[in-house]
């Protein structure tokens, strides 16, 4: 069910307007775009797509974190390869392969450990 959710998401957004990805016609390629990336911690991070309403990210996990973090977006996070096991406002929540974890706004969430890499694919509304 949680794949089909997730689906169903990033077909909405390749049909509208702003597509994930673009056909770049000099090199014959797909590329990424509004593609950023970083690293914080033990994690990397690539924004898929993002407009006013939601942004999608591609978050590769590398282990633990050692400090919480606090978004002030609603988010939905589906693990698509690997394990991790969060700690969500004091409350530890173990997910495997193809789970899915709704983490409401202001919440403390610390990544205490994780496969690696761990591949998370995170919705943030």
């Amino acid at each position: 069910m949680t794949y089909w959710y997730v689906i169903y998401i990033i077909s909405v957004v390749m049909v509208s307007n702003e597509n994930l990805f673009l056909f770049d016609e000099d090199s014959t390629e797909l590329r990424e775009k509004h593609r950023s990336f970083w690293q914080n911690g033990g994690e990397n991070i690539s924004v898929l797509f993002h407009n006013e309403i939601i942004r999608i990210e591609k978050i590769v996990y590398h282990g633990a974190q050692e400090d919480p973090v606090v978004y002030s977006d609603n988010s939905w996070l589906t693990v698509l390869e690997g394990d991790i096991t969060l700690e969500i406002a004091g409350e530890r929540f173990a997910l495997n392969k193809g789970d899915s974890r709704y983490i409401p706004r202001y919440r403390k969430i610390k990544v205490l450990s994780s496969s690696q890499p761990c591949l998370v694919l995170s919705l943030f509304f």
